[in-house]
C-alpha cells in the first residue's frame, strides 16, 4: 500500500536531511567540548552551560517534531480526501455499468 507520507521527501532530501542532522548533532558536542575544555570558569558554571545548549536542542528538536506532526495531518487528510474522491468515482463508474 503506498503512504502519501512517502511523497513527502525523496531519498535525496533525505540523505540531505540525515547529513544536516548529524552536523548539527556535531556542532552540539563541540559546543559542549569547548564549554569543558574552555577557560578557568568553574564546574557548575560549565555544566550550566552545557545544560542550555541541551535544552536548546531539546527545544529545536520539539518544534520540529510539531512540525512533522502537523505534515503528516495534513497528508493524512489530503489521502482522506483522495480516497474519498476515488470511491466517488468508482461508485458512479459501477452505476454506468
Amino acid at each position: 500500500m503506498h503512504s502519501p507520507v512517502a511523497d513527502l521527501f525523496t531519498p535525496d532530501e533525505t540523505r540531505i536531511r540525515y547529513v544536516i542532522t548529524e552536523k548539527r548533532v556535531d556542532g552540539f558536542l563541540s559546543q559542549i567540548r569547548n564549554v569543558i575544555n574552555g577557560s578557568i570558569e568553574a564546574a557548575e558554571e560549565r555544566l550550566g552551560d552545557v545544560l542550555n545548549i541541551l535544552r536548546g536542542a531539546k527545544d529545536e528538536a520539539s518544534v520540529k517534531r510539531k512540525q512533522a506532526y502537523e505534515q503528516s495531518e495534513a497528508a493524512a487528510a489530503a489521502a482522506e480526501s483522495k480516497a474519498a474522491q476515488l470511491r466517488a468515482e468508482a461508485s458512479k463508474k459501477k452505476e454506468e455499468l
